[in-house]
C-alpha cells in the first residue's frame, strides 16, 4: 500500500489510522489522527510511536515486532499523549500492510479507537468496502493488483472487532470475518455460501428482516436493530445489527453487509433491572414505602408511585415540590419536620422522623420519614434521598392494643376485688337459704328473707359480670380455623412490622378446629408478632406456623402442664435477641416488662398467657441470647362435649346426696362452716380444714377419704393447686373438686389444669355444690369400671404378638412403648422386605404374629399394600391393620375395601389402640 492509497483508503474513517514502519516512524495519517495527535499531518508525520504511547521502550518495540509478522489485528491497551499533552487509554489495533521490500520498510497500519462510534465507523467502512469493491473490480486485469487488494481489503475486513457477514442478493453468505466465527461457532466452510437463515432463531425473523431491509427494489430501513440468533450449539442470544445494501458504481446491488454486537450481556442486565424496578414497586405498594430524591441545586423534587398514594394525589395532576410536600404536613408536626430536615443537612446526619399529613378530605395519616443528604467536593449539599412509610394502620392497631392491655389491667383489678366480694356474697346467701326453711309457717320473716335473697342474687350477678369481663370467659367462644383469621390479618401482620422484618408463613393444609375466643386470638397474634418486631429492630425473619398435633397419653410426663389430646398448634418464631432463662420465667407476669420505661406496659404476654389459658391450652417458650425466639401455643381441639346444666334457684327438685367421706378446705371460716352444713344435709362425711398445712396435716393421719373439696386462694404459703399438688403425689386415687371466685388467677403448677377446668365458681348453692360433689364422685366410679375392663381385656389379649412395620425409629418406639404396656410382645421391621421375612419365621417357629401394625408409606419398592398383599399369600388369615396419618385417606376410610382388617390413626392413643386390637383379635380363636 502506497501513502496515497492509505490516504484515500483512511481519511473518511473516524478513528485515528496512521501507516508506520517497523523502527515506528509515522509515513503518514489520516485527519482523524492528525486531530487527536498534533497540529497538522506534517507535525505529526516527524513523531514516531515513542513519542505518541506512553509505555516501555522494550514494550512497544516487542509490540511492533508482533504486529510486523502479523496479518491479523493485535488490539492492545495503550497510554498515549494526545495533542492537549494529557495522557488517555486507547485501544490500538496493528496490522501487518507490507512486508519488507528491496524498495522499502515492513508497514504497519495503526489503528487507535478512543471511543465506540459504532455507526459512524460502520457507514465510513461501508463506503470503503464499496470503494475496495470498485477498485477490485478495476484491478481484476492484473493479477499481482488483485491480490494486492484482497490482502489489503482481508486485513480491514478481519481487524474488525464486531461479526462482519457480507451477502450476495440473495443473502447467502459470501464472507465472514474471524469474529462471526467466535460469535456462532461455525467454521468458515460451514458457512460460505448458506443463506444467513441458519444464523437466525426463528424462521419468521429472517424472513420479516428480508423484507424491510434487505429487500430489492425498495428503500430498506436503516439503522441499528435487535435480533436473536443461533448459535451451532443451539444456544441463542441477541445481537444489535447494523444490516444495509452493497452498490457498485453504477448503483447496482451486489449484496448485504450486516454488523452484529453481541448485546446478550445487556439484555440480562436490562430484564433484572426491569424486574428488580418491579419488585421494588410490588414491595413499595405492599409495605406502603415510597422514596423520593431532592435536588438541592435546582430544587426539583422526585416522588415514587407509592408517595403519590400516601398523598392521595394524580401524579400527572399533582406537582410535587418539596413546598408541596410541607403543605401536606400537619400544622401541628410542620416545624418539627422542617427543623428535623435542616439540623440533619446542617450536621451531616440521618434523621427519622414520624409525623402527621393532611388528607384532601381533612383525614390524618402517620407516616414514618428518613432521609440522607449528600454532597459535593467543596462540601456543599447537593441532593437528599429518602423513604416514607404509611403507618397509619399500624398506629390505630398499637392504639388499640394499648387499649385492650389496659382493659385488661383494669379487668384483673376488678377480678381481685370481685373475688373477696364473692366470699362474702357466698356466706349472706347459704345462711339466707338456711333461713329460709326455719320460718316455714312465719310468712312475714319469709318474705324478709326472700327479699334479702333477690338483693344477694343481684349482688352475685353483679360480680359474676365482673369477673366474666375481667376472664373474658366462654360466652365469646366460637369454632375458629385458625388459617383463616391468620390470613385474614396478613396485611395487619405486614403493617406491623418493619420493613426489615421478613414475615413467612406455613400453614397446615388440613388444620384442625378449634374453639376459643376470635378476637382475643387476634390480640395473641398481634402482641407476639410486635414483641418479634421489637426483638428485630435491625431486621430478620419472622415465621409463623400452623399444624396439628396428636399428644399420647405420655406426652404429658415431659410437659406436665398439658393433658393428652388433639391439639391445633400455632408457632412464632423470630430470629431476633432473644431472651435469657431469667427473663423467661417472668415473661408471663402482669407488668414485667423488658423495653425502655415508656415504651411498655408489661401486659401483653400476660394477656396471652390469660388467654391461652381461659381456652384449655398451653403455651411453651424457647429461646436464646442472640439467636432467637420460639413460642409454641397449643390449643385443643373442637369437639362436641355435654354441658354441665345449672340448677335453676326456684325450683324444687331433690338434690343428690351420699356416704362418702370429704375433706373441707377453706381460709373463711364462714364458708368453711356453710360447706359443712350443705355437705351434712346431703349425707355426706366431712372433715374441716383452714389451710393447706392443716389439710395435709389430716390426710398424713391416715383417715381416708373420697374427695377433697377446697378453695384456690388461700393464705399461708401454699394455695389450692399446691395443695393438690402435693396431695395427688400421696393419694393419686383422691378425686379433688377446687372452688374460687377469681378463676382467672394463674396456674403455677404442672398437670394441674384437668382440676382448674372443673373448677365450681363462687358463690355457689347449695344445689350446684351438690350436683358438682355427685359429678366428680361418679366420675370415679366410671373410671374404676374402665379401669377394671381393661384389665380385664388386658388380660386376654396378654402376650399377643403384634409386628409393627414403619420406617420411622421413632413412630415404632411409640407404638411399642404403648402396646408394651397393653400386655402386647412387639417386634418391629423398618421396610417391607424385613416385614415379610419376619412374618415368615414367626410361622416357622410356632409363635406366629398375631396381628401386623403396617404403615402405608415405606421405603424401597413395595409400598404398605404391597406388603399386604404378600404377607397374604403367606398366610390367608394374616389380621393386618394399617396405620397412617392421613386420616381422610381411602385406605383408612374404607380399609376393608383395601384387605386390611383395621385402621389406625397415628396419634398413638392408647385407649383408640387397645380398641382396634380387640376389634380386630377378638373372638380370640
Amino acid at each position: 500500500m502506497t501513502p496515497a492509497q492509505f490516504t484515500s483508503f483512511a481519511s473518511p474513517l473516524p478513528d485515528a489510522l496512521c501507516l508506520v514502519d517497523i523502527t515506528g516512524q509515522i509515513i503518514v495519517a489520516n485527519p482523524a489522527a492528525v486531530r487527536l495527535f498534533a497540529q497538522d499531518s506534517q507535525t505529526l508525520c516527524s513523531k514516531t510511536l515513542f513519542d505518541l504511547i506512553i509505555d516501555e521502550q522494550d514494550k512497544l518495540e516487542q509490540t511492533l515486532r508482533i504486529w510486523s509478522g502479523s496479518h491479523d489485528a493485535t488490539p492492545g491497551v495503550l497510554q498515549v499523549r494526545v495533542r492537549s499533552g494529557e495522557s488517555i487509554p486507547c485501544h490500538g489495533y496493528g496490522n501487518l500492510i507490507q512486508s519488507r521490500t528491496d524498495d522499502g520498510p515492513a508497514l504497519i497500519m495503526l489503528r487507535i479507537v478512543t471511543r465506540e462510534k459504532f455507526t459512524q465507523s460502520f457507514k465510513a467502512l461501508n463506503e470503503k468496502i464499496a470503494l475496495l469493491q470498485r477498485e477490485i473490480m478495476e484491478r481484476r486485469k492484473t493479477e499481482n493488483a488483485l491480490a494486492y487488494s484482497k490482502v489489503q481489503f482481508e486485513a480491514v475486513f478481519n481487524a474488525i472487532p464486531d461479526a462482519v457477514i457480507f451477502a450476495d442478493t440473495e443473502r447467502r453468505m459470501m464472507m465472514n470475518n474471524p469474529a462471526v466465527h467466535a460469535m456462532f461457532g461455525f467454521s468458515d466452510e460451514e458457512l460460505i455460501g448458506q443463506k444467513t437463515e441458519m444464523l437466525y432463531a426463528d424462521k419468521q425473523i429472517f424472513t420479516d428482516q428480508g423484507r424491510r431491509r434487505f429487500h430489492i427494489g425498495s428503500d430498506p430501513k436503516t439503522g441499528a436493530y435487535e435480533v436473536q440468533y443461533r448459535r451451532k450449539d443451539g444456544s441463542q442470544f441477541w445481537a444489535e445489527t447494523l444490516g444495509t445494501q452493497v452498490k457498485n458504481r453504477k448503483g447496482e446491488i451486489m449484496g448485504f453487509i450486516g454488523l452484529l454486537r453481541d448485546i446478550t450481556e445487556r439484555k440480562h442486565a436490562e430484564k433484572q433491572m426491569r424486574e428488580s424496578e418491579q419488585r421494588l414497586a410490588d414491595a413499595q405498594r405492599m409495605t406502603h414505602i415510597g422514596n423520593w430524591e431532592l435536588n438541592l441545586v435546582s430544587y426539583e423534587l422526585t416522588w415514587s408511585d407509592e408517595i403519590y398514594r400516601i398523598f392521595e394525589v394524580d401524579p400527572l395532576e399533582f406537582d410535587a415540590s418539596y413546598e408541596a410536600f410541607l403543605d401536606a404536613v400537619h400544622p401541628d408536626d410542620r416545624e418539627r419536620v422542617k427543623r428535623t430536615y435542616a439540623e440533619s443537612v446542617k450536621n451531616k446526619t440521618l434523621y427519622s422522623v414520624e409525623h402527621r399529613l393532611r388528607m384532601p378530605d381533612d383525614t390524618v395519616k402517620h407516616v414514618v420519614e428518613s432521609c440522607q443528604t449528600f454532597y459535593n467536593d467543596d462540601n456543599l449539599p447537593v441532593r437528599s434521598i429518602g423513604t416514607i412509610q404509611d403507618i397509619t394502620e399500624r398506629v390505630s392497631m398499637e392504639e388499640a392494643l394499648r387499649r385492650s392491655q389496659k382493659m385488661e389491667a383494669i379487668g384483673q383489678l376488678s377480678g381481685g376485688i370481685a373475688h373477696d366480694f364473692n366470699n362474702q356474697l357466698g356466706v349472706i346467701i347459704g345462711y339466707l337459704d338456711f333461713l329460709k326453711n326455719h320460718f316455714p309457717e312465719n310468712e312475714k320473716p319469709r318474705q324478709w328473707v326472700e327479699t334479702a335473697t333477690r338483693a344477694t342474687l343481684r349482688c352475685m350477678d353483679l360480680t359474676r359480670q365482673l369477673l366474666a369481663f375481667s376472664r373474658r370467659q366462654s360466652s365469646e367462644k366460637s369454632v375458629v380455623d385458625l388459617n383463616a383469621s391468620i390470613k385474614e390479618m396478613e396485611t395487619m401482620i405486614t403493617r406491623s412490622v418493619t420493613p426489615e422484618v421478613e414475615v413467612q408463613y406455613s400453614l397446615s393444609g388440613e388444620l384442625w378446629l378449634a374453639e376459643i375466643d376470635p378476637g382475643g386470638f387476634q390480640d395473641v397474634i398481634l402482641n407476639l408478632v410486635i414483641n418479634a418486631r421489637d426483638a428485630m429492630p435491625y431486621g430478620g425473619k419472622l415465621l409463623i406456623e400452623t399444624g396439628n398435633r396428636c399428644l399420647d397419653a405420655d406426652y404429658p410426663n415431659l410437659n406436665p402442664d398439658i393433658e393428652s389430646g388433639d391439639y391445633v398448634q400455632l408457632t412464632l418464631s423470630d430470629s431476633g435477641s432473644g431472651m435469657d432463662k431469667e427473663t423467661i420465667e417472668h415473661i408471663f407476669e402482669p407488668f414485667f416488662t423488658t423495653k425502655p420505661e415508656g415504651e411498655g406496659t408489661g401486659l401483653g404476654m400476660a394477656m396471652v398467657y390469660g388467654f391461652v389459658k381461659r381456652n384449655g391450652g398451653y403455651i411453651k417458650v424457647y429461646s436464646e441470647p442472640d439467636v432467637g425466639t420460639t413460642i409454641r401455643i397449643y390449643l385443643p381441639r373442637s369437639a362436641a362435649s355435654d354441658a354441665v346444666d345449672s340448677v335453676s334457684a326456684g325450683r324444687e327438685i331433690k338434690l343428690p346426696g351420699g356416704k362418702e367421706s370429704i375433706l373441707i378446705v377453706e381460709d373463711e371460716a364462714d364458708l368453711l362452716a356453710l360447706a359443712d352444713g350443705y355437705l351434712e344435709e346431703l349425707g355426706y362425711h366431712t372433715r374441716l380444714a383452714e389451710n393447706a398445712a392443716q389439710a395435709l396435716e389430716i390426710l398424713a393421719g391416715g383417715q381416708e377419704f373420697d374427695l377433697l373439696f377446697s378453695d384456690v386462694v388461700m393464705p399461708g404459703g401454699m394455695n389450692g393447686y399446691e395443695l393438690v399438688s402435693q396431695v395427688t403425689r400421696m393419694k393419686p386415687d383422691l378425686k379433688v373438686l377446687l372452688t374460687s371466685g377469681y378463676t382467672a388467677k394463674k396456674i403455677t403448677h404442672d398437670g394441674l389444669e384437668r382440676f382448674s377446668a372443673n373448677i365450681l365458681a363462687k358463690p355457689y348453692r347449695k344445689p350446684e355444690l351438690a350436683q358438682r360433689i355427685r359429678l366428680v364422685l361418679d366420675e370415679r366410679m366410671e373410671r374404676v369400671e374402665n379401669r377394671t375392663n381393661a384389665h380385664n381385656t388386658k388380660e386376654c389379649l396378654e402376650g399377643r404378638i403384634i409386628l409393627v412395620v414403619d420406617d420411622e425409629e421413632d413412630v415404632r418406639e411409640l407404638f411399642k412403648f404403648n402396646l408394651e404396656r397393653l400386655g402386647y410382645k412387639v417386634i418391629q421391621a423398618c421396610n417391607g422386605n424385613e416385614a415379610i421375612v419376619l412374618y415368615q419365621q414367626s410361622l416357622e417357629s410356632g409363635e406366629p404374629v398375631d396381628a401386623v401394625l403396617l404403615d402405608l408409606s415405606l421405603p424401597g419398592s413395595m409400598d404398605g399394600k404391597e406388603v399386604s398383599d404378600k404377607i397374604r399369600n403367606i398366610d390367608p388369615d394374616a389380621r393386618i391393620i394399617v396405620a397412617s396419618g392421613h386420616t381422610t385417606g381411602p385406605e383408612m376410610t374404607q380399609y376393608k375395601d383395601y384387605g386390611f382388617n383395621g385402621a389406625l390413626d397415628k396419634n398413638f392413643n392408647r385407649e383408640k389402640i387397645r380398641q382396634v386390637l380387640e376389634q380386630v383379635l377378638s373372638p380370640i380363636p
